[in-house]
């Protein structure tokens, strides 16, 4: 089970996996979702707002925080703020515990990749499929320039101050990472 915490500062518990992710998007109206001004719904804009050390990304439990970029295409990006309070955090479980929907499929030793986010694609067969757009996975190193991780989002780790991007892309080309620079700690 995952804590979820609510805008109202109460606490609610979700299953982890795909059957959590059902359960967060349900609460996902609710969820404290970042530093942006707590919505829950797709935000444009940078994060703002200073965080303290012992408050990142509004709870107090949380001492570090990572920031997520998500650009679906032609909808609005959406940035949220995670905090956590181990030394580095999965960018799978950023993706999950910034409430934000995602369907992964295993591409063995490469790891998770993000099939569906956000409900883009509103509908697919295959992830990763030939000549289609995907999902394409950016980080950001304590604000530094977007970068393309070799591997899926389960085998990449954030530390403190990083950024993850996900833009979905055009199959033809080099991906494009998020709009705008990713986000200063």
């Amino acid at each position: 089970m995952r804590r979820v915490h609510l805008r109202d500062g109460r606490e609610a518990r979700a299953r982890s996996g795909l059957l959590g992710l059902a359960c967060m998007s349900v609460l996902s109206a609710s969820v404290l979702a970042g530093c942006g001004g707590g919505s829950a719904g797709p935000t444009a804009g940078t994060p703002t707002g200073s965080v303290a050390a012992t408050h990142a990304c509004g709870h107090p439990g949380n001492s570090h925080r990572v920031d997520l970029v998500v650009h679906p295409a032609k909808a609005t990006t959406i940035k949220r703020c995670v905090g956590f309070s181990g030394a580095n955090i999965s960018a799978l479980s950023v993706v999950r515990d910034s409430g934000v929907e995602v369907q992964t499929q295993s591409y063995g030793s490469l790891g998770l990749a993000p099939c569906q986010v956000a409900g883009v694609p509103a509908h697919y067969t295959k992830c990763l499929a030939a000549g289609k757009p995907y999902w394409a996975l950016f980080v950001s190193r304590d604000g530094g320039a977007w970068t393309e991780p070799p591997v899926g989002l389960s085998h990449i780790t954030l530390n403190p101050g990083d950024t993850l991007g996900l833009a979905y892309d055009s199959p033809q080309g080099t991906p494009a990472p998020p709009s705008g620079s990713p986000p200063r700690p």
